[in-house]
């Protein structure tokens, strides 16, 4: 293979010596169309490959496929790289508006910045002519076309013929992976996927990753429009409350984000509290088991994602967290979907908040004609939880209600074994001191990490539990000192 070296100075004395020059890493190579190699643009502003990517032993980088063939290249400066070559599959069509017609999604080529459809002028200098780009790696001659291709070209008029069209790609054009692969070092994994929340991008880099931690976070950054600040977890997740250290890769360091999630909208910062976008699905599927009129009771409740649209749909809500600052913004989020009059928030711990006010308004809310649901989503330890619900109304605070007034009790947790299904029940059937086989559904909710599953386990709270006479007795102690709290060891 034959390689363009290419040495530009380091402009960033933070991350390089000045005077180091340094050779700008090979993209794309010849396999596909034997042309010749092109140059990956630099990255702008400071960004080092040297600093991060040892470039000076780079000279062999990992080629893809070209996007284009016959390409050149001009005379590159720091952080100004112009490519240039000739995309090898463009269809030809007329230039009237009456056939423009469906293009081709599958095929037609798909780069940042790039249009798929261009005018090509007659001699005149009118636009004559239309091209629809395609995908170099997809099409290579007219038998390339499946049937859908086909039908749809047909549709619009447009007769398989290929030529070829001359395109210039700069690093706006090129993808994060594209980047990340060509300036990192061989063998290092090309990260570029991440946890969006509002404005932040929120990566789970590995130890072998960190040294190319700012670079990493500047090209997520410059790829991912409203990204405007990108972050790395620091810690796995062990704390009172449910948040985690993070730092600061790129951006402006504006940890407040502004979410959407099931049309309800969030505000929070995202550096104090728990929020973790992956679980939308969840937070969906177990709202739409409510019905108006019910009561929700909100165990570990964050800044609302069950608690906010529980309430929307006509739910009295009781909802509690540890975390002062969860506690704040769900009061806040409260506000902001006008479902304050239907939330009560409480800041407590959690079998503080079972042995108190879940246990105070419980007796009423059975009699009730609404069902009784109890969310617990804390799955690093919510089944451990599960026994402060023996003898809950235990003793003289009434008879047992019918079966079908009981409350519903909706609790996370995480396994590594290989039946996770049959786990989760078997701890929490421990937790509550009864067996729950047979009597409750379980729920996949997601894979965290190779081998270990969140899952949710459902079930109505059994009358022997909630009224037998093992529990607290009013004016005893209710609990020992609170258990420390620990949180979701997401790994995004």
């Amino acid at each position: 293979m034959e390689y363009l070296p290419n040495s530009y100075p380091c402009e960033d004395s933070k991350l390089c010596e000045p005077s180091l020059l340094v050779p700008a890493p090979v993209l794309w190579g010849p396999e596909a169309s034997g042309s010749t190699v092109l140059q990956c643009p630099p990255l702008p502003g400071s960004l080092c490959p040297r600093a991060h990517a040892r470039g000076a032993e780079r000279a062999g980088a990992r080629p893809v496929h070209p996007p284009c063939r016959g390409a050149r290249h001009d005379k590159p400066g720091p952080g100004c790289v112009h490519v240039e070559g000739e995309c090898p599959c463009a269809a030809r069509a007329e230039a009237s508006p009456q056939q423009a017609g469906e293009e081709p999604e599958e095929v037609s080529l798909q780069r940042p910045g790039v249009k798929r459809v261009v005018e090509v002028g007659g001699d005149g200098g009118d636009a004559e002519h239309r091209l629809l780009l395609l995908d170099p790696t997809s099409v290579s001659s007219p038998g390339s076309f499946g049937r859908t291709e086909t039908e749809a070209l047909e549709k619009s008029g447009v007769p398989l013929e290929l030529q070829h069209y001359e395109l210039q790609l700069t690093y706006e054009n090129l993808k994060s992976e594209e980047v990340l692969r060509a300036v990192l070092p061989e063998g290092q994994d090309v990260t570029s996927g991440f946890s969006r929340v509002g404005h932040i991008a929120h990566l789970n880099l590995r130890e072998h990753q960190l040294p190319y931690r700012s670079l990493v976070g500047q090209v997520i950054m410059d790829k991912n429009p409203g990204v405007t600040c990108v972050v790395n977890k620091t810690n796995t997740i062990d704390s009172t409350y449910r948040n985690f250290q993070m730092e600061l890769l790129a951006g402006d360091g504006n940890m407040v984000a502004k979410v959407r999630e099931n049309g309800m909208a969030y505000e929070f910062d995202f550096s104090q509290v728990y929020w973790n976008p992956r679980l939308s699905t969840e937070h969906e599927r177990v709202v739409a088991l409510l019905r108006p009129g019910d009561v929700v009771l909100d165990v570990f409740a964050g800044v609302g994602p069950f608690a906010v649209p529980a309430a929307r749909r006509g739910c009295s809500v009781l909802a509690n967290d540890l975390n002062p600052e969860s506690h704040r913004w769900l009061l806040h989020n409260c506000k902001l979907n006008r479902v304050e009059g239907r939330v009560r928030a409480f800041n407590l711990d959690g079998r503080a908040f079972i042995r108190g006010p879940l246990r105070d308004e419980l007796p009423a809310l059975l009699g009730g004609t609404g069902a009784v649901h109890v969310v617990m989503n804390l799955p690093a330890l919510a089944l451990d939880f599960l026994d402060a619900f023996r003898g809950l109304l235990g003793g003289p605070r009434g008879r047992p209600p019918s079966a079908g007034s009981l409350p519903r009790v909706h609790c996370y947790g995480f396994s590594k074994q290989e039946d996770p299904g049959r786990d989760v029940t078997d701890r929490a059937s421990a937790s509550l001191g009864a067996p729950l086989e047979g009597r409750c559904s379980v729920h996949l909710v997601r894979n965290v990490a190779p081998n270990k599953e969140m899952m949710c386990v459902s079930f109505t709270l059994p009358e022997e539990v909630l009224y037998s006479g093992h529990g607290a007795e009013d004016g005893a102690p209710e609990e020992p000192a609170p258990k420390r709290q620990k949180c979701e060891d997401t790994t995004d």
